[in-house]
C-alpha cells in the first residue's frame, strides 16, 4: 500500500491548514510536506509538527500518522545532537513504510538513519542503510529516490578514507542533480569534491567547483544553503588570497547559522573559523574557536567533529605543554572511541534484524513505542519548547 506525497512550497498557511484539520490520516500526509519544507528553512517547526501531530488524540490509533510524526521527530533529533533517539524513532518509522510498500518514505528514511549513524561515527551500518535506501527508491516513481543517498554514502566513504569509491558516487549524485535541476543537491555534492581536489593539491580544479558551488547555491531561497554558500565563498577567496573578503564570509556563515540553531552547522562554523585563524597566523583565536567548536560538538555527542576539533587543538600549544598532552590524549581516547565502534558494527546489525524479523517483538515495541514518546516530548518541553516560532515563520 503507498501514499500520495506532494511535497509542495508551502509555510505559514499550510501550517494552519495541518492544524485545522480533523482527519488524523491526511493531517500525517500533510506532515510530509511541512517535513520537506521546513527541512530547508526552519528546523525548529519540524519539531514543533511531529509534536503537535504526536499530542493529537487520534494519533494513537492511526499507524500512519504516528510513524510520520516519527520519522520527522527522528530527523530532527539527529540534527540537534540527540542522535540515539532520533535513530531509535527513525528505524521504528522506517521498518513501517517498508512493511507496507512505501517505498518512497522508506527510502527517504533510510537516508536519514545513514546521516544519523554517520554523525554517530558508526560508518559500516551508515553505509548499509545508504544503500538500503538506494535499493528501496529503484522501486520508486520519484526519479531522485533512486540517487538520493550517494550524497551520504559518498560522505561515509571520505570518512572512511576511500576517495575513489566516494568521488564515483558524488559525481553520480551532482549530474543526476543537474539533471533535474536541483541545484541545492548539486551545490552539495560540488562543493565536496572541490574539497577534495583541493586536499589533493589540485588548486585549479578545486577553485573551479568551488565557484560553481557557489553560484548554485545562492540560487537556492533556503538560508541554511546561503549558509553552505557563504562558506564555500570564503574558502574561495581564501584561496584567491583574498583575505578580508575571506574572513568576512566565514562570520557571515557562522552568523546565519547561529540565527538558524543548526548545531552540527554552527560546530563546522567554529572550526572554519579556527582553521581560518590558524593559517592567517593568529593562533590565540584558532584556539578560542577550535574550543568551541569541540565544546558544542562534545555536548551534542558528535563524535567525528569533537575528533575533528580536539585533533586541531593539539598544534595549538607547545609539544612539550600540558595543555598538548591533554588534547593529544583527548584525540587518541575518541579515536579509540570511533575504533571500538566500527567494531561492533556487524554485531548491532544483526541485533536490530533479529527484532524486526520476530513480528511479535516488533508488535511489542511498537505498543510501547507510544510511552517512550511521552518520555522523549516531556524532555523536549523541559527544555524549552518555544512554539511560537511557526508564528513567525513565513
Amino acid at each position: 500500500m503507498t501514499f500520495t506525497y506532494v511535497n509542495s512550497v508551502c509555510g505559514q498557511s499550510s501550517y494552519d491548514q495541518f492544524t485545522q484539520e480533523e482527519n488524523i490520516h491526511e493531517k500525517g500526509r500533510m506532515t510530509y510536506d511541512l517535513y520537506h519544507y521546513y527541512i530547508r528553512y526552519n528546523l525548529d517547526s519540524i519539531k514543533i509538527v511531529a509534536m503537535e501531530l504526536l499530542l493529537d488524540d487520534d494519533c494513537v490509533e492511526n499507524s500512519f500518522a504516528q510513524n510520520m510524526a516519527y520519522r520527522a521527530l527522528g530527523a530532527y533529533l539527529i540534527r540537534t545532537g540527540s542522535v540515539s533517539k532520533g535513530l531509535s524513532l527513525l528505524k521504528s518509522a522506517a521498518d513501517y513504510f517498508e512493511k507496507n510498500s512505501d517505498f518512497l518514505m522508506a527510502s527517504e528514511i533510510y537516508n536519514d538513519i545513514g546521516h544519523g549513524l554517520t554523525i554517530d561515527y558508526e560508518l559500516d551500518e551508515a553505509m548499509r542503510a545508504y544503500e538500503t535506501s538506494i535499493e528501496l527508491g529503484k522501486h520508486d516513481s520519484d526519479p531522485t529516490s533512486e540517487f538520493n543517498a550517494l550524497l551520504g554514502l559518498g560522505k561515509a566513504e571520505l570518512i572512511e578514507g576511500d576517495t575513489v569509491s566516494a568521488l564515483e558516487n558524488l559525481m553520480t549524485y551532482r549530474i543526476h542533480s543537474l539533471k533535474l535541476k536541483k541545484h541545492e543537491a548539486a551545490s552539495d555534492a560540488t562543493s565536496i569534491i572541490a574539497n577534495v581536489y583541493f586536499e589533493q593539491g589540485d588548486q585549479a580544479k578545486g577553485l573551479a567547483l568551488m565557484k560553481e558551488a557557489v553560484d548554485l547555491s545562492l540560487r537556492s531561497e533556503s538560508e541554511i544553503h546561503h549558509s553552505h554558500a557563504y562558506t564555500n565563498l570564503a574558502i574561495y577567496f581564501f584561496e584567491n588570497e583574498e583575505i578580508d573578503s575571506s574572513k568576512y564570509y566565514f562570520q557571515k556563515s557562522l552568523d546565519l547559522r547561529l540565527n538558524l540553531g543548526n548545531i552540527k552547522a554552527i560546530i563546522e562554523a567554529y572550526y572554519n573559523m579556527g582553521d581560518f585563524y590558524w593559517y592567517t597566523n593568529k593562533p590565540d583565536s584558532a584556539e578560542e574557536y577550535y574550543k568551541k567548536s569541540f565544546l558544542l560538538a562534545e555536548s551534542n555527542n558528535f563524535l567525528p567533529d569533537e575528533i575533528d576539533a580536539s585533533s586541531a587543538l593539539v598544534k595549538c600549544f607547545d609539544s612539550n605543554g600540558e595543555e598538548y598532552l591533554m588534547w593529544q590524549n583527548k584525540t587518541d581516547s575518541l579515536r579509540r572511541v570511533a575504533q571500538s565502534k566500527s567494531g561492533f558494527s556487524d554485531s548491532i546489525i544483526n541485533y536490530a534484524l533479529s527484532l524486526s524479523d520476530t513480528g511479535e517483538q516488533l508488535k511489542q515495541d511498537q505498543e510501547s513505542s507510544w510511552s517512550n514518546f511521552y518520555f522523549i516530548l516531556i524532555g523536549l518541553i523541559v527544555t524549552g519548547v518555544v512554539f511560537v516560532i511557526l508564528k513567525t515563520t513565513s
